[in-house]
């Protein structure tokens, strides 16, 4: 008999809808979130933690029938406000994986679905937008419910080569956030806030070719460069500048002829640079986390699921026994340093089959999983379809 395949589910964020946040398509309406939540119950599933999942896996410790990992990443607030209640009333088990660069320094726990219950707050005047703080993540903790994890320290892209593929300005600085927050790490949880005064200060600042920062070595921009680019962007206009057709050739234009007047000190980094930032995001969160919240930490997940696999050896080195990694199953036997999970089916994304069903989707994700012929066939049929063939 083939052993039971444990589901990781994937979440992020519940019942945020700010047009301003440029993440709101990670997070699902919440009467859809509880609603998943029900057919998971419904179906008999069964919430543990990734240490339950890692005994089972490396030495076959016992879980439930239909045990399940919930997961949600990168700590936004409205996993306190709004998922730590809800799921708490349901006594279910989950796991946020957050980036200590993004810990919101408040010093107390903002109000929550809880105070709205007990008639001590309106729930007009929640605080959805954001991160969370370390108060709140201890209150979650100390309820048995809730399990922090890792999701490295900075959680963001770099620069990984001196190809100029975009300028900056107010109306493109939503797409690249990373670089607000590559430059103000310390207001990286109030960034969402910062985007709009930021988009007059960094307008013109050139977008190189970048990747998430823990695949590949950091290219370093020359400072240089920079500040002469921005200042001849404001002689031409500033913001006003890229309303016109040709301003991508002119500035190209204006690079070229730095770079064959001047001496660029752009530079890649040096490996050994590459190695120490990526202890800092493995073994720096680690750490931060641990010492927050006064517990061990042992599991990563990787932001965008980007990793190399000389990282997944060096996040064994740094201490943890597991990390998440592409899709795949979670089966005894299988290697328990690897979590493989599954999307909750965010009907935010794609606009194709299956993802406009969110329920369908959720229990297609869950069928397929476990190999169900219903849905292995359905996603063959629609990979053909797909494919055009």
């Amino acid at each position: 008999m083939r052993p039971y395949r444990v589901p990781v589910l994937m979440f992020h964020s519940v019942g945020v809808r700010h047009l301003e946040w440029p993440h709101a398509f990670l997070s699902e309406d919440l009467s859809l979130f509880e609603r998943k939540i029900e057919t998971l119950i419904r179906l008999g599933y069964q919430p543990i933690f990734h240490e339950e999942l890692h005994r089972h896996l490396r030495a076959g410790a016992a879980i439930p029938d239909k045990a399940i990992l919930l997961t949600f990443d990168d700590g936004f607030l409205d996993n306190w406000v709004v998922v730590f209640p809800f799921l708490k009333k349901k006594q279910i088990k989950f796991t946020i994986y957050v980036s200590q660069e993004f810990v919101d320094p408040a010093d107390t726990c903002r109000p929550n679905l809880d105070d709205v219950w007990a008639g001590r707050h309106d729930s007009a005047r929640l605080e959805h937008l954001g991160y969370l703080s370390w108060p709140e993540m201890r209150a979650m903790e100390a309820s048995g419910f809730v399990d922090i994890q890792s999701h490295t320290s900075t959680h963001t892209w770099q620069f990984t080569g001196d190809t100029i593929i975009d300028y900056l300005h107010p109306g493109n600085l939503a797409a690249y956030p990373w670089m607000l927050w590559n430059r103000s790490p310390r207001n990286k949880p109030c960034w969402i806030r910062a985007l709009s005064s930021a988009g007059a200060r960094m307008t013109g600042l050139p977008v190189y070719e970048n990747q998430r920062a823990m695949i590949a070595r950091r290219h370093l921009e020359d400072p240089d460069l920079n500040l002469r680019l921005v200042d001849h962007v404001t002689s031409l206009g500033g913001a006003e500048l890229f309303s016109q057709a040709d301003a991508r050739a002119r500035l190209d234009a204006w690079v070229q002829g730095y770079r064959h007047r001047e001496h660029e000190r752009g530079r890649m980094e040096t490996e050994a640079e590459y190695s120490s930032r990526m202890t800092y995001e493995l073994r720096g969160n680690k750490s931060a986390i641990e010492s927050a919240l006064g517990k061990q930490v042992h599991y990563l997940c990787w932001p965008g699921g980007a990793y190399r696999e000389s990282l997944l050896k060096l996040a064994e080195e740094s201490g943890y026994r597991a990390t998440t990694v592409k899709q795949g199953y979670n089966a005894r036997g299988d290697d328990p340093r690897r979590v493989h999970r599954i999307s909750s089916g965010n009907p935010s994304g794609e606009k194709r089959f299956p993802w406009k069903y969110p329920l369908f989707t959720l229990r297609y994700y869950l069928d397929r999983f476990h190999g169900k012929p219903w849905a292995v066939a359905l996603d063959r049929l629609y990979r053909l379809t797909a494919a055009g063939v």
